[in-house]
């Protein structure tokens, strides 16, 4: 069977779904370096779409829990570097150097989970991007090319033998 009507159909789609996963990145604030929106990808193989992405799209878009994991001090300082953050005591005002500013913030998100402003919670970027309308829209446009695709190889066989469209 020929699956370039449903290649298509899954390059749309797929093109549509890593263009709201960066979007969103940018829109809900959590687009620093560029690095991860950069990450999302996707492919189409024969008849089959795959999203890729970073870990860091996943943390963002699920959040993560207080005690889960203790993020990378380097990635910190490369979000407050990019985001030109700059860390100060609490108890004095003075500026702190990144790396010990970044250490704290690791030690927070430890503690707390992440984004604050999402309630120590995620930011829903990936249910976003593949909520079910998107869902149900893809899988409407795939039933409705396989069908088309199965019909015509339908009739090519039985024209092959002999039947005609009669």
């Amino acid at each position: 069977m020929d699956f370039t009507g449903i290649s298509a159909i899954l390059n749309k789609y797929g093109q549509q779904i890593t263009e709201s996963i960066k979007t969103r990145l940018r829109q809900d604030g959590t687009y620093a370096t560029g690095a991860t929106a950069n990450s999302v990808t996707y492919d189409v193989e024969d008849s089959v779409l795959e999203i890729s992405f970073d870990k860091n799209v996943e943390a963002i878009s699920e959040g993560l829990s207080p005690r889960q994991s203790f993020p990378s001090i380097q990635s910190i300082v490369n979000w407050m570097s990019a985001k030109n953050i700059q860390g100060r005591d609490p108890r004095t005002g003075r500026f702190r150097a990144q790396r010990v500013a970044a250490k704290y913030i690791a030690r927070a998100i430890y503690f707390k989970g992440t984004i604050k402003r999402f309630g120590y919670g995620g930011t829903g970027v990936l249910d976003f991007a593949f909520s079910n309308k998107i869902q149900n829209q893809l899988l409407d446009e795939l039933a409705v090319e396989f069908l088309k695709q199965a019909d015509d190889e339908l009739l090519n066989t039985l024209r092959k033998n002999g039947f005609t469209d009669k």
